[in-house]
């Protein structure tokens, strides 16, 4: 499995989610997530994970 990141800030503007989606993080969340959202992320990664399918 490759390296996961889940990026959750609370300063979070548009500049710098693309920056770190441009970098290789799996999602990226601003404060409050929206628990659904966390989980479905997660869910991906973890389905990803044991199917070998590619990033999200």
């Amino acid at each position: 499995m490759d390296d996961v990141t889940i990026l959750i800030s609370g300063y979070l503007d548009e500049s710098t989610s693309l920056q770190a989606l441009f970098e290789g993080v799996t999602c990226v969340f601003g404060k409050p997530v929206p628990a659904d959202k966390l989980v479905a992320c997660v869910a991906e990664v973890l389905g990803r994970s044991s199917n070998g399918a590619g990033p999200l």
